[in-house]
């Protein structure tokens, strides 16, 4: 039992450190596409800039949604949308004027994209039932054997079989909970995404030229 609990709580561990992770390279990615967006300027890259800003917000709405089917299928709908409409800027920018500046902002939006994609992977992938079964299985023996042997010291030891009962539900709830993305209490924080939501309040101001370069 011992043994499959430190399996199973290392995986599902490692699942949420992966979900914790990727919500902050998602938003660093879109952070730094926001910022080339700025960068380039003119009608399409403050389109693709504020456009951009939407998606954070989406995105920070679908790592806090709960597991609510119809409400992401509606988030999920509408990311793939934009997608299309901020990659559709991108396309026009990049044909209208093949230059360098136009080129690394279409790598950091692709970098955006495949950042989702590797988030929502991480956001639906489920604990695999056949650990729960063979966790809960593991631990139901292993308190039936406890039973039998207290059962044959012909002496009932009640606390020491409540506190182990009670260490061992407490750490199965733990591992079931951090193995849910969307359900429990130890959820993916939306940190990330707020801290580059505050610094897309207002557009990067644009200093005069300093005197002594003129």
């Amino acid at each position: 039992l011992a043994f499959v609990l430190a399996l199973t709580l290392s995986f599902a561990s490692a699942r949420f450190e992966e979900r914790r992770l990727g919500t902050l390279t998602e938003a660093n990615a879109i952070g730094t596409a926001w910022l080339r967006a700025e960068a380039v300027g003119q009608p399409r890259g403050d389109e693709i800039a504020r456009l951009l800003k939407e998606y954070a917000v989406l995105r920070r709405t679908d790592v806090v949604t709960g597991n609510d089917e119809a409400a992401l299928a509606r988030i999920n709908q509408r990311v793939s949308a934009l997608q299309n409409e901020i990659w559709g800027h991108v396309t026009a920018l990049t044909r209208a004027e093949p230059n360098p500046v136009n080129a690394s902002l279409q790598a950091a939006v692709n970098d955006v994209f495949d950042a989702t994609t590797a988030e929502r992977f991480a956001f639906g992938f489920r604990f695999p039932p056949q650990m729960v079964w063979l966790l809960l299985g593991l631990a139901l023996l292993s308190m039936g054997a406890l039973g039998y042997q207290l059962g044959l010291r012909g002496r009932p030891l009640r606390l020491i079989a409540a506190l182990l009962t009670a260490a061992w539900t407490l750490v199965i709830v733990d591992i079931l909970d951090l193995g849910a993305p969307r359900i429990g209490t130890f959820r993916t924080p939306p940190l990330a995404y707020d801290w580059t939501l505050s610094g897309m309040q207002a557009p990067i101001p644009v200093p005069p030229v300093p005197a002594t370069a003129r």
